[in-house]
């Protein structure tokens, strides 16, 4: 878990603390200003964690098994995403896709894809070590049922593979997640997802 939370903070240039057995990331995103992150939470440290939970700009997630499904809403969290998934696979050789940019520095790179001049798919990735973290893999609603997606994932793949990456984790929405399977990719924990209720 360690890698995919370093992976993940470094492909957005946040950073991370330990706070009671949690990760605090300081997100800073219009979504959320403050993420949460508990793996395989006790009851004890779920309870905590929803209580520091505060407002809708503060988000709790919880990877792999908890009881977050009766003690989040009685903390008065409200669920962002039930059914998203930690997945891992051992990376491929990749390809360089035609029509990509792809820009990188310092372990982190971005791809876009273009079509007629439009960013029409988009993703990033963090190399730690041998383990490469991708993350927001987003295809535009007008472009979708081409192929993009795995072609933005090929590309960042044969990045991290010169990097020196040989395994990849990233977190799959539920719609996201039939690409990963046939790209090879493993499901290795489930995600949920909780926010703060409106003050």
């Amino acid at each position: 878990m360690d890698d995919w939370i370093g992976g993940w903070c470094r492909a957005r240039g946040v950073q991370r603390v330990r706070e009671d057995g949690a990760w605090l990331v300081d997100v800073g995103a219009e979504s959320r200003t403050r993420e949460r992150i508990l793996v395989d939470p006790s009851p004890s440290a779920l309870q905590q964690g929803a209580e520091r939970t505060a407002g809708p700009a503060e988000w709790l997630t919880i990877v792999g098994v908890g009881d977050d499904a009766r003690l989040a809403p009685a903390a008065g969290l409200e669920l962002v995403a039930g059914d998203e998934s930690l997945m891992a696979a051992l990376l491929g050789p990749g390809r360089t896709v035609e029509g990509a940019v792809l820009e990188a520095a310092d372990e982190v790179a971005t791809v876009r894809l273009l079509v007629e001049g439009v960013v029409a798919a988009r993703g990033s990735a963090a190399v730690n070590g041998t383990v490469a973290v991708l993350d927001r893999i987003e295809t535009d609603a007008r472009f979708r049922r081409r192929g993009l997606g795995r072609q933005v994932v090929d590309s960042l793949t044969a990045w991290a593979r010169v990097e020196g990456a040989r395994s990849g984790l990233l977190v799959a929405s539920t719609d996201g997640r039939s690409l990963y399977l046939a790209l090879g990719w493993e499901v290795v924990a489930p995600v949920r997802i909780w926010r703060g209720a409106a003050l």
